[in-house]
């Protein structure tokens, strides 16, 4: 399934990291650095469970 999330405010990042572990997903947002960070697996906020899927 192709998913995409155009919020990665607080709950978008995580809401993207759990779908993307069985599913292709697209996020948009108007700061690039946000998405750069989010394709690079750096985490917006710290955060131990999604600590764990970044891996």
């Amino acid at each position: 399934m192709k998913i995409a999330n155009a919020v990665t405010g607080y709950v978008g990042p995580s809401n993207a990291m759990l779908l993307a572990q069985h599913d292709d997903v697209v996020a948009l947002d108007l700061l690039e650095e946000k998405v750069e960070l989010l394709n690079n697996k750096q985490l917006l906020i710290v955060d131990k469970k999604q600590q764990s899927l970044r891996k």
